[in-house]
């Protein structure tokens, strides 16, 4: 059973669930600017930009946010890609999950990249999985990030 602590500080969803069939639904609405794979319009462009811009310039420390990156609206925005050593396109946003997933949404060049896993208790996810993902896919999109080494068990 996962417990909130005073450590879990950026809970965008705070604990939501679902499959990971939605979960992608979701993913795409949000990459492609609040449109559905079927056209409709879930979320309007506006509340999209809102997610993705940082909202929180006076604080000059984040909690658990790489280098380079602040909180939008329930999201963590890339706000400075040479911090973070990459080459990943200022405006990316992206939220995590409590068992380590990653939903990784790009508006500008309309790229979805969702990863699950399960690791309560590993830390170490976000910093050992996450940001190579992120680097993988877009390298594999020949974005030119900084090379990533898969990870080795």
């Amino acid at each position: 059973k996962y417990r909130f602590n005073s450590d879990y500080t950026t809970s965008g969803g705070a604990g939501m669930m679902s499959c990971m069939d939605d979960y992608c639904k979701f993913a795409y609405v949000l990459s492609n600017k609040g449109v559905s794979l079927d056209g409709k319009r879930l979320l309007s462009e506006e509340s999209i930009d809102k997610m993705r811009v940082n909202h929180m310039k006076d604080i000059t420390k984040y909690p658990r946010a790489a280098q380079g990156y602040a909180y939008g609206f329930g999201f963590r925005v890339l706000v400075n890609n040479s911090a973070c050593e990459s080459n990943v396109p200022v405006g990316e946003f992206e939220c995590t999950g409590a068992a380590g997933s990653l939903g990784l949404f790009n508006t500008m060049d309309n790229i979805t990249v969702v990863f699950i896993e399960h690791c309560i208790g590993f830390p170490n996810a976000y910093a050992e999985h996450h940001f190579k993902v992120r680097d993988l896919a877009y390298q594999g999109l020949g974005f030119g990030t900084k090379e990533a080494k898969l990870i080795e068990y």
